[in-house]
């Protein structure tokens, strides 16, 4: 799996995350499985000379329990149905 549209300090802009995207397919992945990135990258789908993506949403997490910049995170529980929808 892969993080297209992840950076150092989490989201990225998208042109960065085509790049990212260039990269993985110059290196011959031609399917990825993104796993919770924060950037939307579901513009690339009309790209095909870019690799097909399967995501799997973004990280939702308490404040400061994940990696900075990567999750959503959620000061109360009861934010999480919002979160989700």
């Amino acid at each position: 799996h892969c993080h297209v549209g992840l950076g150092a300090q989490g989201e990225v802009p998208l042109d960065e995350a085509v790049t990212q995207a260039e990269t993985e397919r110059d290196a011959g992945a031609l399917l990825l499985r993104d796993a919770g990135s924060p950037t939307d990258t579901r513009s690339f789908d009309d790209r095909p000379d870019l690799p097909r993506i399967i995501r799997a949403g973004r990280h939702l997490a308490r404040p400061k329990r994940y990696q900075r910049g990567f999750a959503a995170e959620l000061e109360d529980e009861w934010q999480l149905p919002d979160a989700v929808a």
